[in-house]
């Protein structure tokens, strides 16, 4: 795993050489045009050097917090201050990296040296318009709206702005929103068969994986975030309960990792089908589980398992099956067909927007609510020659 990345207004490690009869100290810090520069100071002593280096590498730190926005302030400046305030916020550390790549990869060379009185809506809006034009698809334009408009927020609490220039740009309109079918019972049967017979190390594992996102409607990544103090498992099936609250995240600099949901619905108690549970017995019973331990650890790491590779192992067993063969959402069709099950077994939207971890039942009635089914009910409804035919009145 390579070093991390030093963030704009941080330093590097500190060397210090003899030269004739002084020490002196250097290193290297980014500075605000995001760039690494070497800074030495120099003493009689080492001590001293390295003292006189510390304090001035402690002045570079404070021209990044105390840079004043003004409106000819360029945006590189502006963006560091923001992704300082993002870093320093409660916000997660996967968003951190995501607003920060997406403003060193594109933001940056596209805009970066611009004054901020230069950045208007307009402006913004061709953006934009040429992003989409080179490829970039609605949730990556998106996805770089976010940290663009909180950075220009900042903006407006300095007073460069009256109103966030963000505010009036239009993104394009997604043509056809993708949404992955549901499987029928034969595709999910013929699946569980697939993985159970594939003779591959970790068989047990990916088959253990795809029973608890088939069988809770969990996120691949809050399955993979499960330790053995989540899960709860007594006598009776009231007692047999998951309690998720933490997502497997890959973070930068650090690996694989865990971190708490992003929302207050997504810390849930969930309960255990029979088949959840005699899963969750069996994997009880490996020696060396322990509470802080995953349910499913990377073998003598003891850190959660990376989503990539779960489907890396699943994608084999797609081939037979056409619903999964063509699908762009390789795990999230499993969270989609426990969706589907529970509303056609009569499951309110609530009910299922709680299993799945949503605030809002919008998410629900919107996406996994879309199966576009032919109704009988609906029919019989709008049928008016059943009954007394209604009198039209202009």
């Amino acid at each position: 795993m390579g070093r991390p990345k030093t963030e704009i207004g941080e330093w590097g490690k500190i060397t210090v050489d003899r030269e004739g009869e002084k020490f002196v100290a250097r290193a290297r810090v980014r500075n605000l045009r995001g760039r690494l520069q070497t800074v030495e100071r120099s003493a009689e002593t080492s001590d001293l050097a390295r003292s006189r280096l510390k304090e001035a590498m402690r002045a570079e730190a404070r021209k990044v917090e105390d840079a004043e926005i003004t409106r000819d302030t360029p945006f590189r400046v502006l963006a560091a201050a923001y992704l300082d305030t993002v870093r320093r916020s409660t916000l997660t550390a996967t968003t951190y990296d995501r607003y920060t790549h997406n403003i060193n990869s594109v933001l940056l060379p596209e805009i970066g040296e611009l004054p901020l009185r230069s950045l208007t809506t307009r402006r913004l809006q061709v953006l934009f318009n040429s992003l989409a034009d080179a490829g970039r698809s609605p949730a990556g334009l998106a996805n770089l709206r976010a940290p663009l408009s909180g950075a220009l927020k900042l903006a407006v609490l300095e007073e460069v702005f009256t109103a966030n220039p963000m505010a009036g740009v239009q993104l394009t309109r997604k043509t056809s929103a993708y949404s992955a079918d549901a499987l029928d019972r034969d595709d999910i049967g013929k699946l569980l068969a697939a993985v159970e017979k594939d003779q591959r190390i970790g068989k047990l594992e990916l088959y253990d994986i795809v029973v608890l996102m088939l069988g809770t409607g969990c996120r691949i990544s809050e399955i993979l975030g499960l330790t053995w103090s989540d899960v709860t498992l007594g006598e009776d099936w009231r007692e047999c309960a998951l309690l998720i609250r933490h997502n497997a995240v890959r973070v930068k600099g650090v690996g694989m990792t865990r971190q708490d949901g992003k929302t207050r619905a997504a810390r849930r108690d969930i309960l255990m089908t029979p088949m959840v549970r005699e899963v969750m017995r069996r994997r009880a019973a490996i020696p060396g589980n322990h509470a802080a331990l995953p349910v499913f650890p990377v073998r003598g790491h003891g850190r959660p398992r990376a989503s990539s590779g779960v489907v890396r192992l699943l994608r084999p067993h797609y081939e037979d099956i056409p619903t999964l063969r063509d699908t762009k959402q390789p795990t999230h069709i499993f969270r989609k067909t426990a969706a589907t099950i529970m509303l056609d077994q009569g499951l309110s939207p609530r009910e299922v927007a709680d299993q799945l971890g949503h605030a809002s039942v919008s998410m629900v009635l919107d996406v996994y609510g879309q199966r576009r089914q032919r109704s009988e009910r609906a029919m019989n409804a709008l049928d008016f020659t059943r009954g007394e035919r209604p009198q039209l009145t202009s």
